[in-house]
Order: C-alpha cells, then sequence, then structure tokens
C-alpha cells in the first residue's frame, strides 16, 4: 500500500448502492456502543498497491456528554475505508471509536478495515491523507459559509431589534409627551365634581385635579364640621391616584386626613354662576389640598396619619394662606384644635380595638 494507491470515483452501480447504505445510516440513526452515526456516505474508491480496493466512507457521529445525553448539533466528523461494497463492516468500524480523540471542524481518519476479522485503527496512507484533507476543506468551507449565513442571520436580527427598539421609543416618547400634555391641560384647567355615594348627606366625596400630577385627587369623607364668622371648617382624607377608576380602598385611614377652610359652602362655590370666579376658587382649592396632600407624605411614600393635618385655607378673594394662631384667629384655631383632638382620640379608640 502507499506510492501505488490512487483513487477511483464510484461508478453509478456502486455509488447507488452506496447512496442506499448512506440513506439508511442518515434517516435512521444507527447506535453502535454508545455512539450515534448518521449522514455516512461514500467518498471514493480506492485501489491499493496489493490489488485491493476499499471504499472511503465519510460520516458525522454524535458521542454522548458525561451526562449521557446526546447534543444534536454537536457533532464530530469521520472517515474510514471498508473493503470495496461491503458496507456491513460500518457498525464494525464505528464500534472500535472508543478512546479515539474526534473533532468539530476536521476529519479524522479512524483507520481501515480489511475484513471483518481484521479492523485496524491506523493512519491513512499519503494517497488516502491527501483526500482526507479534501474532505477537511469541504468540511470548513461548509463551516464558514454557515458561520456567515449565521452571522448574517444575527446582524439582521441585531438590525431588527434596533429598529423595533426604536419604533418602541419613540412610541414611548410619544405617548409620554401625550400624556404630559394631557397633564398639563388638567392643571390649566382643573375639575372638581361630586361623586359621593356616602349615606350621609352631609359627608361628601369629590374627585379633583391633582395639581401637581394633572391626575387625579380624591376627596374623601368631606365633611363641614364648623365656622366662625369668616370661615367654614372642613375635614376630608385626600389621595391621588392616576385614573378615576383605580380600584379604591374604603377604609378609616385611607389618605392623608385634613383639616382646612373655605370662605362659604363649597356647593355654593361650585353653584357660582360666574364662570371665572368659580374656576379661580376651584384652582385655589385644588391647589391648597394638593399641596396638603403632597406636604404630608411621609418619606416611604405613604400616607401620615398619625394627625389631622391643619393644611391651612382659601380667603375670600380666592388666595391661599396658612392658619396663623393669633387673638384675631383665637376661635378659629380653638376649633381646629378641638377637631384635632377628636381625630388622634378616634384613631387611638380604633388601634386600641385591633389590638
Amino acid at each position: 500500500m502507499g506510492l501505488f494507491d490512487f483513487l477511483h470515483r464510484p461508478k453509478q452501480n456502486t455509488k447507488s448502492s452506496i447512496e442506499q447504505v448512506a440513506s439508511e445510516q442518515s434517516r435512521v440513526e444507527k447506535r453502535y456502543n454508545d455512539t450515534i452515526l448518521y449522514g455516512a456516505r461514500l467518498y471514493g474508491s480506492f485501489r491499493h498497491s496489493d490489488g485491493t480496493m476499499s471504499d472511503l466512507i465519510s460520516a458525522s457521529v454524535i458521542e454522548p456528554t458525561e451526562s449521557g445525553t446526546y447534543i444534536y448539533n454537536n457533532q464530530k466528523y469521520i472517515c474510514f475505508e471498508v473493503p470495496h461494497g461491503r458496507n456491513d463492516l460500518i457498525q464494525k468500524m464505528v464500534s472500535q471509536l472508543n478512546g479515539i480523540s474526534l473533532t468539530y471542524d476536521r476529519y479524522t481518519y479512524v483507520g481501515r478495515a480489511y475484513d471483518e476479522y481484521d479492523i485496524r485503527m491506523q493512519p491513512p496512507t499519503a494517497t488516502v491523507n491527501r483526500y482526507v484533507e479534501e474532505l477537511t476543506k469541504e468540511l470548513q468551507a461548509q463551516i464558514q459559509q454557515e458561520r456567515l449565513k449565521w452571522q448574517q442571520k444575527e446582524q439582521e436580527r441585531l438590525e431588527a431589534e434596533k429598529v423595533k427598539r426604536e419604533i418602541e421609543q419613540k412610541r414611548y416618547a410619544e405617548e409620554m409627551q401625550a400624556y404630559r400634555n394631557k397633564m398639563a391641560n388638567n392643571i390649566n384647567n382643573p375639575t372638581l365634581k361630586d361623586t359621593s355615594f356616602s349615606l350621609y348627606d352631609n359627608v361628601k366625596n369629590y374627585n379633583g385635579t391633582d395639581m401637581k400630577t394633572g391626575e387625579v385627587l380624591r376627596i374623601r369623607g368631606m365633611q363641614l364640621r364648623d365656622r366662625d364668622l369668616e370661615d367654614y371648617i372642613y375635614t376630608a382624607s385626600i389621595n391621588s391616584t392616576p385614573n378615576e377608576t383605580d380600584i379604591e380602598l374604603l377604609a378609616p385611614e385611607v389618605g392623608v386626613p385634613v383639616v382646612f377652610t373655605l370662605p362659604s359652602r363649597l356647593e355654593d362655590i361650585l353653584a357660582d354662576q360666574n364662570p371665572a370666579q368659580r374656576q379661580t376658587f376651584i384652582k385655589s382649592i385644588l391647589t391648597l389640598l394638593s399641596q396638603g396632600y403632597y406636604n404630608h407624605l411621609l418619606p416611604d411614600g405613604k400616607w401620615d396619619t398619625r394627625i389631622l393635618h391643619d393644611i391651612g385655607g382659601v380667603d375670600k378673594d380666592g388666595k391661599i394662606y396658612p392658619h396663623i394662631r393669633s387673638k384675631a384667629h383665637e376661635d378659629l384655631m380653638n376649633k381646629i384644635t378641638k377637631l384635632q383632638r377628636e381625630y388622634y382620640s378616634q384613631k387611638q379608640a380604633r388601634e386600641d380595638q385591633d389590638r
């Protein structure tokens, strides 16, 4: 063997025979000693210097991992010789693969079968080796082509994701701008409407415009508690929510508890026939309540329900002012203090009951 070995391309009848075997090997997987063989094909036939002929078979194999699993994209490539037409010896060749180091990117020549009793795991002759290198070049060209296809697909995927991300970012920016415009419009044109569902006529619920965010300011349990010569004293619980339809909790301590004053009854203010004056008072009242809400949130964003917060009032000119203890306002401040004590006592009673 060696110097005078040469390659015969298979004739049609031989090729049909090996294609039938290749079809059996590739479509119906064969497992030999835990090794799966598929894609067997005849690369060519050799006449050796001793006159014998052998077929060079190329194939892919999958060997189990340490955990015993088979990964179908981790095939390795082998080639070997069997006597011409002796496809029945393919099984014996594959059965001898244990311990041979195989690779993913080149064909490994694993030996030659002379007959069913003489299987030699030997290196190829120089002539056969040239064709093993040919097989490897074909394989590496195929790998390179697949790599380029993968890179192209990956690039297309990344480009598509980039375009999709840009579209989403643009849509998000447009939606956020539309939302900001809507909230700004809400603040510029605030509303305050009665949404009462209480069984008590003197207890009212309102939805108004949050003058900080433009969202919905919930004014719950609003009640006229007292009055002096100039002011009507109200208490309420305030919280804010993005939408009027958001789920609402009904409990004694939902929202920031506040006490504040108005120059007349709220119902009369909302019924004012002068639109400009009515809107001025609505804006001032909602600003007072919004400030009172945000000024009395705890650092963690929760409502400060420890006391009834005095947040000031709106005067007869529609201006916001703080309540200041003075001789002139002594009666008003005493009434506010009384309401704060009542709130604290009721809160303590609820807490004692819950213990």
